[in-house]
């Protein structure tokens, strides 16, 4: 079904090939995000916000 709809579109092999290889990269990365543990996710949601700075108050 797959190669009737992109020969019918009369694209090239390696248009195919990059086409196949961009799915199998994204259904392995969705694989991946769905797999994670936890304690993972959480390290990797908070990542954009740790500088690796401790945060202390300025002393008014």
């Amino acid at each position: 079904m797959i190669r009737d709809i992109l020969s019918a579109v009369e694209t090239g092999v390696l248009a195919q090939i990059g086409l196949l290889a961009f799915v199998v990269a994204f259904v392995a990365i969705v694989a991946y995000a769905f797999t994670m543990r936890k304690s993972a996710r959480t390290d990797a949601k908070n990542l954009p916000l740790n500088d690796g700075k401790p945060v202390t108050p300025n002393p008014a």
